[in-house]
């Protein structure tokens, strides 16, 4: 009888050692080091019109490794100030700005003609303004160059 019992309680340490086992393995980081990708956003302002302003910007859309899409120009980093209503979809390797009716007016890949203007601050109004860096481009009407 004592060695059926020293037997279970054998058997009940190495039950308890397992499960322990089992919960550090279920509660462990993902082996797997790949990180996540970061959400497309774009910055967008309060106004749901493009700006009236009539300067031109040349470039192609960028995006940063925190998922915020900009333009890339000879050299530097713009970030665009969408209309309101305006948002991204698709992924860092393809995507493209949609208009609040989901027309397509720009694509990741293209060179762009952007009409519009640029402002010295950004606006605690705006969208994704954790996006703004660089200079800064108020988005007018915008067309493939």
């Amino acid at each position: 009888m004592r060695a059926m019992v020293a037997q279970w309680k054998k058997v009940g340490r190495t039950g308890v050692v397992v499960a322990c086992a089992g919960l550090l393995v279920a509660c462990s980081p993902n082996p797997d080091p790949t990180p996540t990708p970061a959400a497309l956003r774009i910055v967008t302002s309060d106004s749901s019109e493009p700006s009236g302003m009539e300067a031109l910007l040349t470039g192609s859309l960028a995006v940063d490794d925190d998922g915020c899409v900009f333009a890339q120009t000879s050299g530097s980093r713009v970030t665009l100030v969408w209309p309101d209503g305006y948002s991204v979809r698709g992924d860092s390797a393809s995507y493209e700005i949609v208009d609040r009716n989901d027309n397509v007016v720009a694509k990741s890949g293209e060179d762009l003609a952007i009409g519009g203007g640029g402002t010295d601050a950004s606006d605690d109004s705006w969208g994704n303004v954790g996006c703004v860096e660089g200079d800064i481009w108020v988005v007018g009407v915008v067309r493939p160059e």
